[in-house]
């Protein structure tokens, strides 16, 4: 997994006023200050290109998933499309799971990350291939979802 993405665009900031780009390191120390993230997200370029992609799963995992990446000071929705990158080289195929959603502990909900439109099309396209090559189910939730339990060391809910 790669660093944290506060730590990448701190240093990215000090790489670019240290040669002497101080209104590029503005730029990305913008986004670093309170609210910025949010300025980012609501740019009409960056707005037309992203998706939202839900992931169904169990209350306890998607709080799980939610305090590893705070503590790790990763984002559910880069780890995705990390993922999703492994996924179109090949290098990441998600396990066969078998779902819990019977079990008495279980209670659904959704947690939502944002991803490139043309990446989600790209891996929604490779999909049916990999899916008949493995012989299971594979679908842009299960990719997500197990990606970012290996990249976060989060374990599935015992039930």
């Amino acid at each position: 997994m790669t660093r944290p993405w506060r730590q990448r665009l701190k240093t990215a900031a000090d790489l670019l006023r240290s040669d002497g780009h101080d209104e590029a390191a503005l730029d990305v120390e913008a986004v670093l200050a309170p609210g910025g993230w949010n300025w980012l997200r609501e740019t009409e370029s960056t707005k037309d290109s992203l998706s939202p992609l839900p992931l169904t799963m169990d209350k306890r995992l998607k709080d799980a998933l939610a305090k590893a990446a705070e503590d790790k000071g990763a984002v559910p929705s880069a780890v995705v499309v990390e993922g999703f990158r492994e996924f179109l080289d090949g290098e990441f195929v998600p396990p066969r799971v078998v779902a819990s959603r019977g079990s008495a502990g279980y209670t659904k909900t959704t947690m939502t990350v944002t991803v490139p439109k043309e990446l989600r099309a790209l891996v929604s396209a490779k999909i049916p291939q990999v899916r008949e090559e493995y012989g299971y189910r594979i679908t842009l939730s299960s990719i997500a979802v197990e990606w970012l339990l290996d990249q976060l060391g989060v374990q599935r809910p015992l039930d």
